[in-house]
């Protein structure tokens, strides 16, 4: 019997061709989706668009398909996004695929996984297994170095404060773009401004020329929130006046808060600063460049300006030299110009970034991010320093520490008016995405934020500045010039104090003005005593450079002989005094005793700190007193014979550079009498005693005035 199977199987074979077919067609579109969306993913990472590359990357239908270098380049998209649960995925996937011997790349980009994990141990191996892998050229080196030096400061700090809590502020706030600045409103409660790159902003998508462009940037603009209740906002966009295709983004107030001031530009690294009253009715508002228009100064978003008031502003720069990067400078407005930068020095300023400065009500306590690894937990983290009125010198650098800082970017920090709740940026792992605006609340709250400055600002003088910088004709705040620890002894600021001193003697050639060094270094042998002698010289070579006549200043140099701080306190090293000690005394003297005055900016030093040896030298300073010249010299020497007695001081000689040698500091001239016969018993014929008056040498036509004013005194 036949059975007849040839057209079931024609059929069976026909639906099996179309199935294939069916199949074939899928996995080819499929193929093709995936090689378009891999292409665009790699085109949007190169232009660091990195929300779409993860978006085309996450639609590829087979990741583990794809090459290494493609897969690098989606674990760093997903790194840059702080999508690091699907990170650590990417990267077991790059382990499998390069059979353990993947590229170098890879693990500096796993290190800086587990370093955003602050899995600090982890990542400081991966950062060394990176440094012995690749080449010395390699781009990346430099900064994994600084990494690992992160890295194990964030494993040295890693606790948390108890009494600080720190909020993501809500999504209506946060988007998965990049919000950059907020501030707290000056005048209403419940208020805060804020600038965002959300996808609704007016300028769009745009390329570095401006031009609409799907590869490009979301511009910034400034928006109001309005805290309803618990964690509920309403936010909306300010004026289309302020807000347009480019990039605007918030600064700060005026300091009754009707004033806003914002950066404008077609660029974040191209910003002027332009200021916006808030009037109700939109035909009186006004937006005009600032007075900064008139120095022609452009600004980064890194480096936008926040202001303490119309008059002093603080701002990040790279423009205008410094101490490497990005540093902190000082402007203030006089005669609606403002002054020149000057640069906050290297106690604040690195060799890194230091950028975001916002400067708390009383006028000392600055806040700032820095990207310093050897004080940073990882990229940005935010730091409190407060200036020293007394010594004119900045704190020790402080990181607030976590919850305020992370292993990620922290920056933008201010604080409420009040000083219980703060503001910050971060792109750290817990946000919406990209940079989001977080609150942190103070259990206590910050009391320089509620106590607010009177005469000065980072020890510029307020009416000085409010005046537009008209000087009475009054005597200078006189204080000590501060030197050590990095510190610039003719830093811009002390220049400036200096000048101050030129101009108010120019008009009155009776005064004379006495400068006295000390230091920190108990020896006082000749060696120690000639560098204290040179950076007076420093003092005095441009004093004289400004127009000053060498007659007319005195300098001595004393060493650490009279410190007015104790070296040890408690049985431990006073490195707070030992700042104080390092300094130059800077006094008026004059013929008459009219400028000898009382309020002298002395350093404030504790009871229990302050050592007698200062106390004593004053006393002996007060009035007349004595010292022997054993010899003068043009250069520095060493004898033994200034090591055998107390005392040594190397004073510079009127008319001429050369430098005498002194020994004793006396009340009475008996008993510098009997130092000087024990000179000339060694063979130095030629000791002479000299005169001093409330610490100015006296000599010629000066010492016989006095002479003849007090002729019942013994002279020498």
């Amino acid at each position: 019997m036949r059975i007849k199977t040839s057209k079931i199987n024609t059929g069976n074979r026909s639906r099996f061709f179309y199935c294939l077919f069916f199949i074939l067609c899928n996995l080819f579109s499929i193929a093709q989706g995936d090689k378009k969306s891999v292409k665009l993913g790699l085109q949007y990472a190169e232009q660091e668009v990195y929300d779409m590359a993860v978006n085309y990357f996450n639609n590829v239908g087979d990741i583990s398909a794809q090459n290494e270098r493609v897969l690098l380049t989606y674990l760093e998209c997903l790194i840059q996004r702080r999508e690091l649960a699907k990170a650590d995925q990417i990267c077991e996937l790059i382990e499998v695929k390069s059979k353990g011997n993947p590229f170098v790349d890879f693990y500096y980009k796993k290190g800086r996984l587990f370093h955003l994990l602050g899995s600090f141990d982890e990542a400081i191996r991966y950062y060394r297994l990176f440094l012995k892998k690749s080449e010395k050229e390699h781009v990346d080196r430099e900064k994994a170095k600084d990494l690992m030096l992160s890295a194990s400061y964030g494993r040295r700090n890693n606790t948390y404060a108890d009494n600080i809590n720190v909020k993501l502020l809500s999504e209506k706030i946060n988007t998965n773009q990049d919000e950059l600045r907020a501030l707290f409103s000056n005048t209403i409660n419940g208020v805060l401004y804020y600038s965002t790159k959300r996808e609704d902003v007016l300028g769009g998508r745009r390329n570095v020329l401006g031009e609409q462009d799907e590869f490009g940037q979301f511009r910034a603009d400034i928006y109001k929130a309005d805290h309803l209740g618990k964690e509920r906002y309403r936010v909306s966009p300010l004026s289309y006046l302020l807000n347009g295709i480019g990039e605007e983004v918030l600064c700060g107030f005026s300091g009754d808060g009707t004033v806003l001031y914002f950066g404008k530009g077609n660029s974040l690294d191209d910003l002027r600063v332009y200021v916006d009253v808030f009037e109700e009715d939109v035909a009186l508002r006004k937006i005009d460049p600032t007075p900064l228009y008139r120095t022609k100064m452009i600004f980064t978003e890194k480096g936008l300006p926040y202001f303490f008031s119309k008059d002093i502003m603080l701002f990040a720069s790279d423009q205008f030299g410094g101490y490497g990067g990005y540093d902190l400078f000082l402007c203030y407005r006089i005669n609606e110009e403002w002054s020149q930068p000057e640069n906050l020095g290297p106690e604040v300023n690195s060799p890194f970034n230091e950028v975001s400065p916002f400067l708390a009500k009383n006028g000392r306590t600055l806040y700032y991010s820095t990207d310093n690894p050897k004080i940073s937990h990882g990229g940005y983290d935010i730091i409190r320093s407060v200036f020293r009125e007394h010594s004119y010198s900045w704190s020790e650098p402080e990181n607030l520490g976590k919850p305020i800082n992370s292993t990620a970017n922290d920056f933008n920090f201010s604080l409420s008016k009040t000083g219980v709740q703060g503001l910050f940026t971060s792109d750290r792992q817990d946000g919406v995405g990209g940079l989001d605006i977080y609150k942190a609340e103070f259990i206590q709250k910050r009391e320089e934020q509620i106590t607010f400055a009177v005469s000065s600002v980072i020890g510029r003088n307020l009416t000085s500045i409010r005046q537009g910088g008209e000087e009475e004709q009054t005597a200078p705040q006189l204080r000590p010039l501060y030197y050590g620890e990095g510190k610039n002894l003719l830093s811009v600021h002390n220049k400036s104090y200096l000048n101050e001193i030129v101009r108010f003697m120019m008009d009155r050639p009776h005064l004379r003005l006495v400068l006295e060094v000390h230091s920190d270094d108990k020896n006082a042998d000749g060696s120690v005593m000639y560098l204290s002698y040179r950076r007076g010289r420093q003092v005095k070579d441009y004093l004289m450079a400004e127009g000053l006549g060498r007659d007319r200043i005195h300098l001595r140099a004393l060493g650490g002989q009279y410190p007015m701080a104790k070296y040890i306190v408690d049985g431990q090293e006073n490195t707070e005094g030992a700042i104080l000690n390092r300094r130059v005394d800077v006094r008026f003297w004059s013929m008459n005793d009219d400028y000898l005055f009382d309020d002298y900016l002395w350093p404030e030093v504790d009871s229990l700190e302050r050592d007698e040896a200062f106390d004593y030298f004053s006393e002996l300073s007060a009035g007349i007193s004595f010292s022997v010249e054993v010899y003068t010299s043009k250069v520095n020497n060493n004898a033994p014979v200034l090591r055998r007695y107390s005392n040594l001081a190397i004073s510079d000689n009127k008319g001429t550079d050369s430098m005498s040698y002194q020994l004793g500091l006396f009340r009475s001239l008996e008993e510098a009498k009997r130092l000087q016969n024990s000179l000339e018993l060694l063979g130095y014929d030629t000791a002479e005693i000299k005169v001093y008056l409330n610490g100015y040498l006296l000599e010629g036509e000066e010492l016989q005035t006095f002479k003849g004013r007090f002729p019942g005194i013994e002279w020498p």
